[in-house]
């Protein structure tokens, strides 16, 4: 690490602990800058301690497709779809359904699936060089592959374009007939219609681990930690100054990263950077002594479930809700994720299983804002990105600190940029 007590260091706060936050404060105090952090909750919970735990370099296929669109009016009035919506928050999504419709254009699929694979193909590669000398963050990460298990012959069939195009990205994948499957997977319980094994995918054993680690060597590197929430951001000559905290108080600095996550949207807007960020809620059950092999990650597209084998147990995460912030959870979608674990595999006992609900920031078009803020020039944002936190966050924060540097990011950074849904005043209405 460079001295950051060198002169010409600048001060950097970092809005947002998750692990999209971390990283990008790691990769600023790697550079040599003093890194404040500042959030409510702890570091590294919430989404980022629940999420499936997948490294999913084969998450190139965009969700706003032709196909996704068309069976999004099925999808969102079944009562168990991967995909459900609460009809009083309907209003405040339109302005983001609004924009995943033009993001489904046929035209802008390809574009779009290249700008995922950017930051998903070398996922895991890019935390092993932010890791690179903290040997027990490493060994949470596997690279044992992951299993998508097809339930029906027409799933499978379906997938074929999908599977196509990871290919065409690089994904070096594997089909695997339904004997193939009960090899690997000896407890399952149902006939598959077979698989695909993306055999360079990778998995974290312990989301919360990470988080904790990180953070720990980010203060013993020297950072700083407030626990506070913003109420707003000064802007002075095109600049935010400082930030102003719920509690009267203020924090300075000479450069604000914004990677608030779900939170985001408000703070963002305040810089001139209006999105129609959407809350998209997931959930998880977690099955400690499952007593069943899963020897690598497997994705259930039909269910829209991972089972995620993990140091403390088996975890099945997914579904996508759309509903406030501060909306309780919804006990259906727990009992329908229970219902899927044991239909999977019957000798599971889901009734003691811990249960959890969080947030995660959907942008339309399934690529997260990694820029400049259009109204203030020493603020950055790294925020939206979807399910694919884990996956991306190292890449994100290797991408803020090059540009903060005023260096050439690793990545081509235009499919990011927040300009591209506009400035249109009626997106601060998407929650």
């Amino acid at each position: 690490m460079r001295d950051v007590g060198r002169t010409g260091t600048r001060t950097v706060a970092v809005i947002g602990a998750g692990l999209v936050g971390l990283a990008c404060a790691r990769a600023l105090q790697r550079t040599g800058h003093v890194v404040t952090l500042i959030d409510p909750e702890d570091p590294g919970s919430g989404a980022s301690a629940g999420n499936a735990g997948l490294i999913a370099g084969s998450a190139v296929v965009p969700e706003a497709s032709r196909e996704t669109l068309l069976a999004l009016p099925r999808l969102l009035l079944s009562n168990d779809s991967p995909v459900s919506l609460r009809i009083t928050h309907f209003p405040r999504l339109v302005p983001f359904l609004w924009h995943f419709a033009k993001a489904c254009r046929t035209s802008r699929f390809d574009e779009l699936s290249r700008a995922m694979a950017q930051l998903s193909l070398n996922g895991f590669d890019r935390w092993m060089a932010l890791l690179d000398d903290l040997p027990e963050a490493r060994a949470l990460f596997r690279r044992d592959g992951c299993l998508y298990l097809y339930l029906s012959e027409d799933e499978h069939l379906n997938a074929k374009k999908d599977n196509d195009v990871r290919r065409a990205r690089g994904m070096p994948l594997t089909e695997l007939s339904d004997a193939d499957v009960r090899a690997l997977l000896p407890d399952i319980g149902v006939t598959t219609a077979g698989g695909i094994l993306a055999q360079s995918a990778g998995h974290v054993v312990e989301p919360r681990a990470l988080g904790d680690l990180l953070f720990r060597h980010f203060v013993a590197d020297g950072g700083r930690f407030q626990q506070r929430k913003i109420a707003r951001l000064e802007r002075v000559d095109h600049r935010v100054p400082a930030v102003h905290t719920t509690d009267g108080d203020q924090i300075a600095a000479n450069v604000f990263v914004l990677a608030a996550g779900a939170y985001s949207r408000p703070l963002a807007a305040q810089v001139e950077a209006r999105v129609p960020l959407a809350t998209q809620r997931g959930y998880h059950v977690m099955v400690r002594d499952p007593d069943v092999s899963v020897p690598m990650p497997l994705l259930v597209p039909g269910a829209g479930l991972a089972v995620t084998p993990m140091r403390n147990g088996l975890r099945f995460a997914g579904l996508v809700e759309f509903d406030r912030l501060d909306a309780a959870p919804n006990p259906a979608r727990t009992r329908q994720i229970k219902q899927c674990a044991v239909h999977l595999f019957p000798r599971l006992a889901v009734d003691n299983a811990e249960t959890w609900m969080g947030c995660r920031p959907s942008l339309p078009d399934g690529v997260p804002i990694i820029d400049r803020a259009p109204g203030a020039a020493n603020v950055f944002l790294a925020f939206g990105h979807g399910q694919m936190g884990l996956t991306q966050a190292a890449i994100t924060g290797e991408a803020i600190a090059a540009i903060v540097e005023g260096d050439a990011p690793p990545v081509d950074l235009s499919p990011y940029r927040v300009t591209r849904f506009g400035r249109s005043e009626n997106l601060h209405h998407a929650a």
